[in-house]
């Protein structure tokens, strides 16, 4: 007899800004890639539109079925908040907390397992970066899966550490990071897509969620100081950016804003980047980061242990303890660093060999023992 394993997908997160988005669908076509024999892989997904149940299964080829919410992602968000109409069973696995948390599962005995994906502690750690109902929403979800949930993967240490201080969940969590598929060389077209895009010669790069305003103002301030770098600024996938700048007493001139990328101009845009920068804390894995340092591309960002777990020692690391310390802290090393071409070339060497040890196939298959363990 075939068994199967159910993975909750949300087929309209796909861009680079959404992290979320994109850790869910590598880490699901890695994990039909490298299923075991005699289990197929099926999906439940949110109602959708037809074109976006057929870009998932593009996506993701090898998905024996896909399961269609009769509900979309909000209703089905606040049913599975309340553990109502759950309508899973088996072997689950969701990619965040968005997941059919509901009494049962391996420690009552029956055949239900359901793993969950916390990708960080922000509703507790860092409350203001989030919206209110978003807080609340995570909340409760974590305190379901502290309830309900048969495994907790967790992408770093730091997000372990947290859970232990929030709830209940002993040896539940699981530490099992993301990967990259970028690699140093850029695309075959890559000249031709940053003409396109009207890149400059030298930039700096910044990506973001559009929902944490706050951790790009000091990055803005810090730009429009006069002791500050005077290359561009890319910014990719914030909100309200001209208003922030406005804010941020930072011409307009200085920033160009890309509202969302494909693979390819993606992976453009970082080969072509000078230096990337995170000036706030991680919300998730850091896949940016991570992104970054493949290619070679030199990373600074905040003093986020999260970050600092996933980086190593192979970027540059500002202390945000002060706030306006930081705006000045973050420009003064920047402009350093962008006229320091030895220590730039360090860190793109370093960097590349620190995402050498993160694997999307390693993820996987870890992720495929969790369950057989279960």
């Amino acid at each position: 007899m075939t068994a199967v394993l159910r993975v909750v997908l949300d087929p309209t997160l796909d861009s680079v800004e959404h992290e979320g988005g994109r850790y869910a669908l590598e880490l699901a076509r890695e994990i039909i890639a490298s299923a075991p024999g005699g289990i197929e892989v099926e999906a439940i997904v949110p109602a959708s539109s037809a074109a976006e149940y057929e870009l998932l299964e593009r996506r993701l080829p090898g998905l024996a079925q896909v399961h269609k919410s009769a509900f979309y992602k909000g209703t089905v968000r606040a049913l599975w908040r309340r553990g109502v109409g759950v309508g899973a069973h088996g072997m689950v696995h969701a990619f965040d907390l968005m997941a059919p948390l509901t009494n049962g599962g391996r420690r009552l005995g029956d055949a239900r397992q359901t793993a969950v994906t916390i990708h960080d502690s922000l509703a507790w750690t860092a409350p203001g970066q989030l919206p209110r109902h978003e807080v609340s929403w995570r909340r409760s979800m974590i305190s379901r899966a502290e309830r309900y949930a048969d495994a907790i993967i967790v992408p770093n240490h730091e997000v372990a550490d947290d859970l232990e201080g929030i709830g209940r969940f002993g040896d539940r969590i699981h530490v099992i990071p993301g990967g990259t598929h970028l690699e140093s060389t850029p695309p075959l077209d890559a000249a031709e897509r940053a003409r396109a895009l009207g890149l400059p010669d030298r930039f700096l790069l910044a990506i973001g969620t559009g929902s944490a305003r706050r951790t790009l103002l000091p990055l803005l301030r810090g730009l429009s100081r006069t002791d500050g770098p005077r290359i561009p600024l890319i910014l990719v996938g914030w909100a309200d950016v001209e208003q922030a700048c406005v804010e941020a007493g930072l011409d307009l001139s200085r920033v160009m804003a890309l509202r969302s990328l494909d693979g390819d101009d993606y992976s453009t845009v970082l080969h072509y980047a000078s230096v990337f920068v995170h000036p706030g804390p991680a919300e998730g894995f850091g896949l940016p980061l991570l992104d970054a340092m493949a290619v070679g591309v030199p990373v600074v960002h905040a003093d986020d242990a999260a970050l600092e777990e996933l980086t190593a020692g192979a970027a540059l690391v500002v202390s945000r303890r002060d706030v306006i310390g930081f705006t000045a802290s973050l420009a003064q090393h920047l402009d350093a660093l962008l006229d320091d071409a030895q220590t730039l070339e360090r860190m793109r060497f370093s960097g590349r060999d620190r995402a050498r040890f993160f694997s999307w196939r390693e993820a996987a298959e870890k992720v495929w023992q969790l369950h057989a363990d279960l």
